[in-house]
């Protein structure tokens, strides 16, 4: 109830970027004036300029902040950071190490904010702005001209997939950033000229910036890994001369990671990873809902798709290396998505796309005329769209699950776990407001130290403290379930498991107590890696012949 007196009955954002649209309107047939006189009167004044990018940064920040909300798979995050400051090291639960998100460089930059503060909530959506600001400003740069980058803006506020997500507590809003400097560095190598050839100095920030991509996400290499590729072999020289530089200092961040991750996890990737590729589902059925996804991301969403494919057309409709290898990335990025059946969240797998799609048509598209109705079109388009970031108000229409088990994870939030909705509540209370909260204090104080949870684990277990046990049926935060298969029918990206009999018993004597032998044996290798000795060899035996396929899985 408290939602439904915050939101504007007409939301203030359609509003400014009616006067943003007019007054941009009115500069555009000044610049076409201006450019019909001498060279020295061709370009706006650099106070024009800045006048037109302090607007815009205001009217998205207001956007910004009214669309600002944090996801439940967020506060997984936020509950392995707390794990940390109370002495148990970056884990879910307090007795094993296990990696439970999936984006390590989010995870400790959320982990250098809570140093400053407890309220893990705003520090999420304060680091999210930060990073969301930069990446508009980066922008801004790549482009240069102000024209395409009012047009690149305004295409990311009605975008949904994009801007859904420029909060939401996850890592989206650093790839964002990571991304448009990967576009500028890449432009710069993929376009100079042999004479004039690159320096060492560039390509070591370029591969410095995709092992820090990885770091947010490892399938990112799926979107820069083509275009990388371009650049190596166009600069295959000066690559091998600079080979070992390059290899130890560019690299190291994802290394460095990785080889702790194996040494103190006992895998090289996350847990959730393990989680959703190891269900047992034919590759035909994952397929097929990879195709639901990106149907039902057209569907909600009128801009990000449909530029994405104008992408595709102006990346090797330019004939350059740099068009065509980007072009490239987002088929390779698109086919990923096919292959794994997409996300249960409307639009968070084709969102990093679509920055790239959106700064690459700008980038490529030279006529100040095009970019205008592109501009115009793509509002258009949004205003259309029923769950725009541009309409967001009290009656956020129900849509919470779309279609193929694919849900509007924004909306469903909105109400509950929303900023607005945060700076309406009184301090006092516990927040997000919701029955979750409630459930993880009552456990919290209760005299149970185990407990089975098969949704909504995050701020379930956030608020249950670091000292309690939370066993997750989706296996994101379990080292055993994540090793077994699909039990249940299940939507996707929430892959229940069949509990093994024993199991619950097992980590309430902490001791291996489970029916099944198979499962059993499993288990004890699986509990060797993650609660015994760090640094024993028999630990270090298992971790080898668990990540070479040497201990069959059961099932």
């Amino acid at each position: 109830m408290m939602a439904s007196t915050i939101f504007p009955q007409r939301p203030f954002p359609i509003r400014l970027f009616g006067r943003l649209l007019s007054y941009w309107q009115a500069m555009s047939a000044k610049i076409e004036a201006l450019s019909k006189q001498s060279s020295a009167h061709r370009s706006l004044t650099s106070q024009q300029i800045k006048f037109i990018s302090i607007g815009v940064l205001g009217i998205v920040s207001a956007l910004f902040f009214c669309n600002a909300w944090v996801s439940d798979d967020a506060y997984i995050t936020f509950r392995s950071v707390e794990q940390l400051f109370a002495g148990h090291g970056p884990r879910w639960n307090p007795h094993e190490r296990v990696q439970s998100f999936s984006h390590p460089l989010w995870f400790w930059f959320l982990a250098l904010l809570r140093i400053g503060t407890t309220n893990l909530f705003l520090a999420a959506i304060l680091g999210s702005y930060v990073f969301f600001t930069l990446t508009l400003l980066a922008s801004k740069r790549f482009l240069l001209h102000p024209s395409h980058w009012v047009a690149a803006v305004m295409l990311f506020s009605a975008s949904r997939a994009f801007f859904d997500f420029t909060t939401s507590g996850l890592e989206n809003p650093l790839s964002y950033f990571l991304l448009v400097l990967y576009l500028e560095f890449t432009f710069k190598l993929l376009t100079s000229s042999d004479e004039n050839g690159p320096s060492a100095g560039t390509l070591l920030r370029l591969v410095l910036v995709v092992s820090l991509l990885l770091l947010c996400r490892h399938d990112l290499i799926t979107l820069v890994g083509p275009s990388l590729l371009i650049v190596v072999w166009r600069h295959q020289t000066l690559f091998r001369k600079h080979l070992a530089w390059l290899g130890l200092l560019g690299t190291s961040p994802f290394w460095v990671w990785t080889l702790f991750s194996l040494f103190y996890y006992g895998f090289p990737v996350p847990n959730p990873a393990y989680a959703k590729l190891f269900t047992g589902i034919p590759f035909s059925v994952s397929l097929l809902q990879g195709c639901h996804y990106l149907m039902d991301s057209v569907q909600g969403d009128f801009v990000s798709l449909p530029v994405i494919a104008g992408a595709l057309l102006l990346g090797f409709g330019s004939k350059t290396w740099f068009g065509g290898g980007i072009a490239a990335g987002l088929i390779c990025n698109l086919t990923y998505i096919l292959k794994v059946g997409g996300d249960f969240m409307h639009g968070r797998f084709v969102a990093c796309a679509t920055l790239v799609a959106i700064l690459l048509c700008c980038r490529l598209i030279a006529s100040p005329k095009v970019i205008m109705v592109v501009m115009t079109v793509g509002l258009g388009l949004s205003l259309g769209t029923p769950l725009s970031p541009l309409k967001t108000n009290t009656f956020h229409p129900p849509f919470f699950l779309l279609s193929y088990g694919i849900a509007d994870e924004r909306g469903y939030y909105l109400p509950q776990q929303s900023f607005l909705v945060y700076c309406f509540t009184d301090p006092g209370q516990h927040f997000p407001l919701s029955m979750q909260t409630e459930k993880g204090l009552w456990f919290r104080q209760s005299t149970s130290s185990v407990v089975l949870e098969a949704h909504q684990i995050g701020v379930f277990g956030y608020w249950a403290g670091t000292d309690k046990i939370i066993i997750d049926e989706l296996a994101l935060t379990d080292p055993l379930l994540a090793q077994l298969p699909m039990g249940y029918p299940s939507r996707i990206g929430h892959f229940r498991r069949k509990i093994p009999e024993g199991y619950v018993l097992s980590l309430k004597t902490a001791s291996n107590q489970i029916k099944d032998p198979q499962i059993r044996e499993f288990y004890a290798k699986i509990r060797l890696i993650t609660q015994g000795n760090l640094c024993s060899s028999e630990r270090f035996r298992a971790i080898l012949e668990m990540n070479l396929g040497m201990i069959p899985r059961p099932g």
